[in-house]
């Protein structure tokens, strides 16, 4: 299973092989450590604070071309909105961004 098409990326980049490099670079900056970073945010079990930092995943990851990772982000985000208090599993986001990240990195 590939993790990025590019061509999705590009697609909501105006074509701009530019901005993608760009882009993945940041975002392979911005969440080299996103499991220690995840974790710690569980840790204070504040919904809210996971809440974003999920959204916010889910806002980029079309653009490094993860429909995955995007479709993964809605579904835990759907469910924090239905279970209000409780915290999904994180599991999936972590194991779909570690491929994720493993598959920039190598492009």
């Amino acid at each position: 299973m590939s993790y990025i098409d590019k061509n999705i990326a590009l697609k909501y980049l105006a074509n701009s092989e530019k901005i993608f490099d760009k882009i993945k670079n940041k975002f392979l900056d911005d969440y080299k450590d996103f499991v220690v970073d995840l974790e710690k945010i569980n840790s204070t079990n504040q919904i809210e604070e996971i809440y974003r930092y999920i959204h916010s995943l889910k806002g980029v990851s079309l653009y490094i071309g993860s429909q995955v990772l995007y479709d993964d982000c809605t579904v835990f985000l759907d469910k924090i909105k239905m279970e209000g208090t409780n915290i999904p599993s994180l599991e999936q986001i972590i194991n779909t961004m570690k491929n994720v990240y493993f598959e920039l990195e190598n492009s």
